[in-house]
């Protein structure tokens, strides 16, 4: 007979029949771990990036969301309002033990971060629905900004085009 365990990480709590149902969170620690090492860190050494679990295909296996910001080693300057324009999301997939970065697996996903890209584009092109703040940074910044975003788009539209599952 499987005894319950409970599997404890970072606040997140998983349930499963036996302590393997949770050898995921061992994988997915590592993996943060590895990552956070080569973070750029902000100027009071914390971590200028976030880590999520999703299980994005549904198949009882959470996959570990690293988002990044296009500027990691200069957020200070960026707004709360913009900030998302410019982050990445790369997708870990649990593959024999280990997390492997396997973005290209989630079509949803991408198809859904174009959408966002997109909207983001506009908005840089006509930003009248934003704050003060956010125009005048979009003023002073605006080719640049267009350029990350486009870039974003053309990445996701790359990994579209070598998708494997949905």
């Amino acid at each position: 007979m499987l005894r319950p365990v409970a599997c404890i990480f970072v606040g997140f709590v998983a349930t499963g029949n036996a302590a393997s149902d949770c050898a995921w969170i061992d994988a997915a620690q590592k993996l943060i771990a590895a990552q956070s090492a080569v973070a750029i860190r902000d100027s009071e050494g914390g971590l200028n990036r976030r880590f999520s679990l999703q299980d994005l295909d549904r198949d009882g296996t959470f996959e570990v969301l690293e988002t990044v910001s296009h500027y990691e080693d200069g957020l200070e300057f960026m707004n709360v309002e913009l900030a998302p324009a410019f982050e990445w999301t790369s997708v870990y997939r649990l593959d024999a033990g280990a997390y492997r970065e396997s973005t290209s697996d989630f079509k949803s996903f991408l198809l859904d971060r174009r959408s966002s890209y997109v909207l983001w584009l506009a908005l840089l092109h006509e930003p009248s629905t934003l704050s003060d703040d956010s125009r005048q940074l979009i003023g002073h910044n605006r080719d640049e900004f267009v350029a990350v975003v486009r870039g974003y788009i053309a990445r996701v539209d790359e990994a579209l085009r070598h998708v494997r599952s949905n």
